[in-house]
């Protein structure tokens, strides 16, 4: 049961091959890209090079950088007819609606409804389904009426009975295909049957186009009819007829002599009319869904499908044709060799062949046993030789058989001086074939060297020249066994090369060349070091050339990620045209990379997925279409500034950008898509008045500029490819000067220069008068100052005149204590010898000589009496006292008018706080006396009983 499975696996896989027609170029866009809904009913090309597609949700369209979407409202999802007028105006039909986005040079404006213009009765006309225009007409078809909109009114024609499935303009006359009653046509606002329409009764048109001359009628059911004026409508003899009627067509459209027919069932057939050949693209070839629903050819000629789910472009003219269907992965395409119209083709994955004659190929067939990675597949002798990484298989047809058991075979060689012998570069070293009865056999591996040997080629001498990936170049001279590496030389950055890694040997003309990073070299035997060559090629050495083949007296190369060949001239020298160079569509795969020459008008090259047939006549009609300034947009607020969407002979309008968003971006692209996507034109850029000298060529769509100044440009993008044809676009803006550099800004300036000049003599002013102020205040405080310095000089001159005063007084007052506590000791003195006199006379015995002594003694009492009461002393003393104490006695006699002199004394004394005893001697009385002169004085002075006459007297 085990080996049955087996068996059965090894037949399913020997017996499976690839559906291999040569692959069409196909771009999908899913709703997810272009975020809109599934369906896409018509499909229509803008002369700006932009495509349009009615959606189910909405009008799209693709640009070739990006889609965008614009909604119709009312449209639900159920926007089903498309018309682009030639005036560019896109007009849109759908459930109960149509109207207009017209077109200017900015772009299309808000959608405008026409419908609305219908009477209220009119408007439930179900859907549009098809829009035409002639002359200034714009014609709407549903299902039973036309709507012909022309100089902003509407008129209606109504089919009655009859249903409209289609129409088109047919030499300017509308032609529409019912349901059953064949083709009608309107004549003036009528609908007649055409003359040879009846042949289409019960047949559904759904398409009509022009051919030579003729019109064909392409039906849903029943194929595909033609109308020719000296015969009429008849069946249409093609070989695509009876899948267009199983599949059931759908829609179509024509360029030059292909006919492509969208069906429901099985994608688009692309019909060559003039061969009567066709090719069917459906999700087998890469197709997203097999409903088509509308098509429409590009600036290109290339086809775009509306899908019942989604969008896909088909690169019909385009030079490069993916060998591999997408549907499988058979791996990275290594190598390939064409040999008896048996194509071999060599990936990671293993070997695979399949025939090919006159660009065209069958099925892709795997040989079985080869699964792995193919490095090379070698002719020689007429046999066929792959170079695997389980070893070294001759190939023969469909069949392979491993005659070297050596991991790592990455290519072979015949030994150029023992012709015998094979050689072949392995993981780690070299090994030896020998011929044997005319089979090639293991010799041995050649000891001495175990480098890896990828790349290696033979000189005239017979040494053995090996590249290493990353190591450098290594000659190798055999021993005379040609078992051993006898001599070994190393070439690295100290031997001539600029760098040692990635350095490619290859033999050109019988010349050994080293392709290198910075340049190409050769050998210089007198001085053993490497060279840089400047005879290969006349142009261009300073590149990095990866790859070398010469084949059909052509030089091909891979320079950088173009390829290109070079022609010998007489002088000997390679010369090619750096605009003729090319890269693919595929990425590359560098250190793989293969190219073999398959007739003389294609080539095959490898590449990541898989392998790119080129065909190099397409490649050099390649004419270069319109490039387009798609938008303009502030890089600071994402904003969109402006467009280029039509351009006409007027093409000095300019964009106004305010300098807040002097920095912008340009968005570019080419009418075609499909030169974009298969880098097949460069684009050059140049803003002038900024800028003297366009940019490199390259494949961006986009220039940015950061901070322009203020001031006018032209944005110029010009289109190259290889012919060195050019379109060159532009677009003037201008950066308006910052708020700051206005003519308002100056007058602004100007009156603020003016304010500020106000401001400043008043505030001059303000500060001479806060001067002033403030001088006056200093001044007045000042005068403050001074005036409360002399107030306070004063009053310290006060202060010390009361001071001298009081000290004069106190001086005074003690002056006049002293002399009156004096005058009292001097009257009581005298009062003592008085007293004492007075008691001698009276002792003295009266005698006339007493007598004489008496009268002597009283004359001395009465001296003594008139000294203690002399008048001048109290006058003194009044005086004096007056002077100390505020005029007392003074006012005192002033106020009490009956005050004698004693009263007066008495009361001075008392103001001295004088006290009775004291008193008594001075006014030569007794205390008594004293205290009876107190007594009488305060009745004199009129005081009460608890009235302190001392106090008093203090206080008055």
């Amino acid at each position: 049961m085990k080996k049955l499975l087996i068996t059965l696996c090894i037949l399913v896989t020997a017996s499976f091959s690839i559906n291999a027609e040569i692959q069409e170029v196909i771009e999908n866009f899913s709703k997810e890209n272009y975020e809109a809904g599934a369906q896409n009913w018509q499909a229509k090309k803008q002369k700006n090079g932009i495509m349009y597609f009615a959606n189910m949700n909405a009008l799209i369209s693709f640009d070739g950088l990006k889609w965008t979407k614009r909604n119709v409202p009312g449209c639900g999802n159920n926007l089903r007819a498309l018309h682009i007028s030639n005036t560019g105006d896109v007009y849109v039909g759908g459930y109960n609606l149509f109207g207009v986005f017209k077109a200017t040079s900015d772009g299309l404006s808000e959608y405008q409804s026409l419908s609305d213009l219908l009477d209220e009765k009119d408007k439930n006309f179900n859907e549009i389904w098809f829009i035409n225009s002639i002359g200034n007409k714009i014609i709407f078809q549903s299902y039973c009426k036309l709507f012909i909109y022309e100089n902003g009114k509407i008129s209606i024609i109504d089919s009655g009975e009859k249903q409209m499935m289609y129409s088109t303009v047919v030499d300017n006359t509308l032609q529409v295909a019912t349901r059953y009653d064949g083709i009608l046509a309107l004549s003036e606002n009528h609908l007649v049957p055409l003359t040879y329409g009846a042949e289409l009764e019960n047949k559904i048109v759904c398409s009509i186009v022009n051919w030579n001359n003729k019109v064909l009628y392409i039906t849903q059911n029943d194929g595909i009819f033609i109308y020719e004026p000296w015969s009429g409508i008849n069946p249409f003899n093609c070989s695509a007829n009876e899948e267009l009627i199983k599949n059931q067509a759908f829609c179509a459209e024509i360029s030059e002599n292909k006919l492509a027919v969208g069906t429901v069932q099985n994608g688009v057939y692309i019909i060559d009319l003039l061969n009567d050949s066709y090719k069917n693209i459906n999700t087998k070839n890469g197709l997203q869904n097999n409903t088509v629903l509308s098509l429409s050819f590009d600036a290109n000629q290339d086809l775009w499908l509306g899908l019942d789910r989604g969008i896909d472009y088909i690169n019909l003219n385009s030079p490069f044709k993916a060998i591999f269907n997408k549907e499988y992965n058979f791996g990275s395409g290594y190598t390939s060799l064409l040999a008896n119209q048996t194509l071999y083709l060599g990936t990671n994955q293993g070997l695979f062949y399949t025939t090919y004659k006159d660009g065209n190929i069958n099925d892709i067939k795997k040989i079985e046993g080869t699964q792995g990675q193919v490095y090379q597949i070698v002719q020689i002798d007429n046999k066929i030789y792959c170079c695997h990484h389980n070893g070294l298989f001759e190939v023969n047809g469909g069949s392979a058989r491993k005659i070297v058991n050596v991991e790592g075979i990455w290519t072979i060689q015949r030994l150029q001086k023992n012709p015998g012998y094979l050689i072949a570069g392995c993981y780690n070293g070299l090994i030896l074939l020998k011929n044997q009865n005319n089979i090639w056999s293991f010799y041995g591996k050649i000891d001495g060297y175990k480098e890896s040997s990828r790349l290696f080629e033979q000189d005239e001498n017979g040494d053995i020249w090996v590249s290493h990936g990353l190591l450098g170049v290594y000659r190798i001279e055999l021993s005379e066994d040609l078992k051993t590496a006898q001599n070994v030389t190393y070439y690295g950055d100290q031997k001539g090369f600029a760098y040692k890694e990635h350095i490619s040997v290859f033999k050109i003309d019988d010349k050994i060349i080293f392709a290198a990073e910075d340049n190409i070299y050769t050998y210089n035997s007198e001085k053993d070091i490497m060279e840089v060559n400047n005879t290969l090629l006349n142009n261009d050495n300073n590149a990095r050339f990866l790859y070398f083949k010469k084949n059909n007296g052509k030089l091909w190369f891979l320079k950088n990620e173009l390829i290109g060949y070079a022609e010998k001239q007489n002088d000997g020298k390679y010369s090619f045209n750096n605009n003729s160079c090319f890269s693919i569509p595929e990425p590359l795969l560098f250190e793989y990379f293969s190219l073999t020459t398959i007739d003389k008008n294609n080539i095959l090259v490898s590449n990541e997925d898989g392998f790119t047939l080129i065909d190099l006549n397409l490649l050099n009609r390649i004419k270069l279409q319109d490039v387009y300034i798609r938008d303009i947009i502030s890089t600071k607020n994402k904003e969109v500034l402006g467009h280029q969407y039509l351009k006409s002979d007027d093409n000095a309008k300019k964009i106004e950008i305010p300098y807040s968003e002097n920095s912008v971006e340009f968005q570019y692209s080419s009418v075609s898509f499909s030169d974009s996507k298969n880098k097949q034109i460069k684009y050059s850029t140049r803003l002038s008045d900024y800028e003297t000298e366009w940019s490199e060529p390259n494949y961006e769509t986009t220039a940015v500029y950061t901070d322009l100044p203020r001031g006018t440009y032209t944005f110029q993008v010009k289109t190259i490819n290889r012919n060195s044809e050019s379109s060159i676009s532009s677009y003037k803006i201008t950066i308006l000067p910052p708020w700051y550099n206005t003519v308002w800004a100056y007058i602004g300036y100007a009156l603020l220069i003016m304010l500020i000049v106000i401001l400043i003599n008043r505030y001059v002013k303000h500060k001479e008068r806060k001067l002033e102020l403030k001088n006056q205040k200093q001044l007045e405080k000042q005068r403050e100052t001074y005036e409360k310095e002399k107030a306070e000089k004063e009053k310290q001159l006060v202060e010390l005149k009361n001071q001298y005063l009081e000290e004069e007084l106190k001086h005074k007052g003690n002056e006049l204590a002293s002399s009156t506590m004096n005058l009292i000791r001097k009257n009581e003195i005298m009062i003592d010898i008085k007293d004492d006199i007075q008691k001698i006379i009276v002792t003295n015995p009266t005698s006339e000589d007493n007598k004489q002594t008496n009268k002597k003694l009283e004359k001395i009492i009465n001296k003594i009496n008139e000294n203690i009461e002399h008048d001048d002393d109290w006058m003194k003393f009044e005086k004096e006292f007056d002077s100390i104490h505020q005029n007392f006695i003074k006012r005192l006699s002033e106020q009490y008018k009956g005050l004698t002199i004693n009263d007066k004394k008495l009361c001075a004394y008392l103001k001295m706080n004088l006290v009775s005893k004291d008193i008594a001697p001075l006014l030569n009385i007794s205390v008594r006396g004293v205290e009876i002169g107190r007594y009488r004085l305060r009745k004199k002075l009129n005081l009460d009983r608890e009235t302190n006459l001392t106090e008093f007297l203090q206080n008055f």
